[in-house]
């Protein structure tokens, strides 16, 4: 009976203990869990920055991003029965980091598989020149730690990731990577693991850590597109646009003077605003990443300021018809201060607006006007404007249209106009003084000929007196004629 009772409690021991044990061997084979409680991701992040506080550099940061990518990478290994910095399908770590959103100027990644405490982990990656030489690094500054466990190589496993990296917000160059090789790490205590179906002894291992050069590619010249080249421009302020690199810094230079810069934009795109003085300008622009590499001079472009605007020449009165004949052609000339090249000017008067051509060698503008049938006062004007868009104006220049220059006609006389045989002279050709004085030797000599022939005094030089006078009377005789003769060419009359 005794020994019946002693069987029973046996036999329920041995249940209890095989109820334990398939307990314990399947919590070993749940997928997505750590084998030991000392493996975690607090804890290699914690090694990793004692290692780097011994050697006096900064504590590495946790990274979202970067953590991300290591658990993806992790999990990527475990489905796809790899351990390798490259997948099967040729995935870089760098396409985990950039996929996970992590812009870097630097990058890193450690790998470790059949490890079960975070300590092992350390001191084999510690051991390793090249995972040594990421944890160390002072190029880093954040970290992502990434630890799944599955089944792998006919075993449940931990597969540990490590993604170093520091950020940049403008492009990296493409990373240069140590190609990656297996290599076994001294195996640690407890490190072999049994397999319920075939029991295999499985040696904990790290890959060799992949080194990222720094970023030596100068970005994109700059190219400019506004302002155009050979353009004026009335106002100080430019605009300078272009496109270069992404987010990279652009400096724009004058005639080799860094006169701004700015950072392009997530298109590459740049426009900066800079006060120029007025003159001629040769712009050019180089761009510079966050590394610090800079491009070559852009090609340049070339504008001029002008916030001047032209003048009429001072000492160069408008030269122009005051009185014109209905139905008839005068010309209207103006000379400018500055060169008439790359300028324009037009001529309003009555319905008509007409261009008026450069004449270089003078500095002048010119036009053939064309009166209407019809008499009448009225005002004209004069625009000029120049390449940069800067205008002046002559406005109001009287000019009076007569009919046709006939006694009984041509009522509209004014002051400067005086009737001669039935013909009404305009004097605008000569200085009305002059004329005046003219005029007076003229009557003076037309009396002493009519004297001297009525009276016949007996002067000491009679017949010099007498050429006098003839000479008045012929300059009075051809006024009128000298004027017809301009009037019915395209008359260039001097008056302002």
């Amino acid at each position: 009976m005794q020994f019946a009772a002693n069987k029973s409690r046996l036999a329920k021991w041995l249940i209890l203990v095989t109820a334990v044990a398939a307990v314990l061997t399947a919590m070993m084979f749940l997928p997505g869990k750590t084998f030991a409680d000392d493996l975690s991701t607090a804890a290699i992040v914690q090694l990793n920055n004692q290692a780097r506080a011994q050697a006096g550099l900064a504590p590495l940061s946790v990274n979202a991003k970067l953590t991300t990518a290591a658990t993806r990478k992790a999990n990527d290994m475990i489905a796809n029965q790899y351990f390798a910095h490259t997948s099967p399908s040729s995935v870089t770590p760098w396409a985990w980091i950039t996929g996970a959103g992590y812009n870097y100027l630097h990058a890193g990644e450690n790998l470790a598989v059949d490890f079960f405490d975070s300590q092992s982990v350390q001191d084999a990656w510690m051991a390793s020149p090249g995972h040594k030489h990421n944890i160390l690094s002072a190029d880093f500054s954040e970290m992502g730690v990434g630890i799944v466990s599955g089944w792998y190589d006919n075993h449940t496993t931990n597969m540990i990731v490590v993604m170093f990296g520091s950020p940049m917000p403008a492009k990296v160059s493409t990373p240069s990577v140590i190609a990656p090789t297996n290599q076994a790490v001294s195996k640690p205590t407890a490190a072999s693991t049994t397999n319920a179906k075939q029991p295999v002894t499985v040696a904990p291992q790290v890959q060799i850590a992949p080194v990222i050069l720094k970023d030596t590619t100068p970005p994109a010249v700059p190219v400019i597109s506004a302002p155009a080249d050979q353009t004026w421009f009335a106002t100080k302020m430019i605009h300078i646009k272009g496109a270069t690199e992404v987010n990279a810094l652009v400096k724009i230079s004058d005639a080799g003077t860094q006169i701004g810069q700015g950072n392009a934009d997530n298109n590459g795109n740049f426009d900066l605003l800079v006060k120029l003085d007025e003159g001629h300008h040769a712009i050019s622009a180089n761009a510079q990443d966050g590394a610090g590499n800079a491009s070559a001079e852009s090609k340049g472009v070339t504008f001029s300021i002008d916030i001047t605007p032209p003048k009429l020449a001072d000492n160069k009165p408008i030269l122009y018809q005051r009185e014109v004949l209905t139905d008839h052609d005068f010309v209207v000339k103006i000379y400018l201060v500055e060169s008439v090249l790359g300028t324009q000017a037009s001529l309003v008067w009555l319905d008509q607006t007409i261009a008026m051509q450069p004449i270089p060698t003078e500095n002048a503008f010119a036009a053939t006007v064309h009166s209407p049938q019809t008499g009448g006062a009225s005002a004209m004007h004069i625009n000029v404007i120049d390449s940069a868009g800067n205008t002046a104006t002559a406005e109001h220049i009287p000019i009076k249209v007569v009919a046709a220059y006939i006694d009984g006609q041509g009522s509209d006389v004014s002051p400067t106009t005086f009737k001669l045989m039935g013909a009404v002279v305009v004097v605008d050709l000569f200085n009305s003084s002059l004329f005046s004085i003219m005029i007076v030797l003229s009557s003076i000599g037309m009396f002493l000929r009519f004297h001297f022939m009525r009276r016949k005094f007996h002067l000491q030089h009679p017949r010099s007196l007498l050429q006098l006078a003839n000479w008045a009377w012929m300059l009075v005789l051809c006024a009128p004629i000298l004027y017809w003769l301009l009037s019915n060419a395209p008359a260039q009359i001097f008056a302002r």
